[in-house]
């Protein structure tokens, strides 16, 4: 049985103190966005906000931001389409010389600069490269203002621990940038909690097999209500 990729949540950074009221249910869920309007008119998936040029992509640690981002950037490599990807996560390096080297002399760059495609570029943990390199955003606002790159062409998304955002680095890429949406990941739903605990922890089978059916068919039911096209679908007992 294939997996199914469960669809992530983000919003806006203004609208973050709302997370504690009407964003999650009472057991600290994330609502389902199609059972109220206005988490349904807050959140947004993230093919919603990728024509941004510049993403500042926040959340808490172990909140799933590096996995959601690294779906998407699979996404857009089996798109064929004149898009690159880039992926670089930040916290590997503890040396600026050796991180400026392999970040923007490597291949996808290179080629990027000498085409016509787009590149997608994410980089992750930027809050634990800071701990060891804290001149890192100084560097990477130099390095996209001193050298000739098609700015233009480029798709920049930084992923970084919400208490950790450098505000100035924020400043200084809104100089460089049209557009630079500022977005906090949701939680999870509470179905996407169960879908993943059924996946992880059923030792049968047989029985996880039927178990994520059954969250495939409850999905299913969530997208046609969604849609309105509900009434196309028999009951279900589950």
């Amino acid at each position: 049985m294939s997996q199914l990729n469960l669809q992530r949540f983000w919003y806006e950074r203004s609208v973050g103190a709302e997370v504690g009221t009407q964003f999650l249910d009472s057991k600290g869920y994330l609502v389902e966005p199609f059972s109220d309007p206005f988490v349904a008119s807050v959140l947004v998936p993230f093919s919603a906000i990728s024509p941004y040029p510049c993403l500042v992509l926040l959340g808490d640690p172990g909140m799933g931001k590096t996995t959601a981002l690294q779906a998407e950037c699979k996404r857009i490599e089996a798109t064929k389409s004149d898009y690159r990807t880039c992926w670089f996560d930040l916290a590997d390096h503890s040396d600026e010389g050796t991180l400026r080297h392999q970040l923007f002399d490597n291949k996808s760059i290179a080629h990027w600069k000498n085409d016509n495609s787009t590149l997608h570029l994410f980089l992750d943990s930027l809050d634990e490269c800071q701990l060891r390199i804290e001149t890192i955003a100084k560097s990477l606002i130099a390095e996209l203002r001193g050298f000739d790159y098609p700015l233009d062409r480029l798709r920049l998304r930084i992923i970084c621990r919400t208490n950790s955002w450098d505000t100035t680095l924020e400043k200084r890429l809104k100089e460089l940038f049209t557009t630079v949406g500022i977005y906090q990941l949701a939680p999870l739903t509470k179905l996407a909690i169960s879908f993943e605990v059924v996946k992880r922890a059923c030792s049968s089978p047989i029985k996880k097999q039927l178990l994520l059916l059954r969250c495939v068919l409850l999905l299913r039911i969530i997208e046609a209500l969604r849609s309105g096209s509900v009434s196309a679908y028999p009951f279900f007992r589950l």
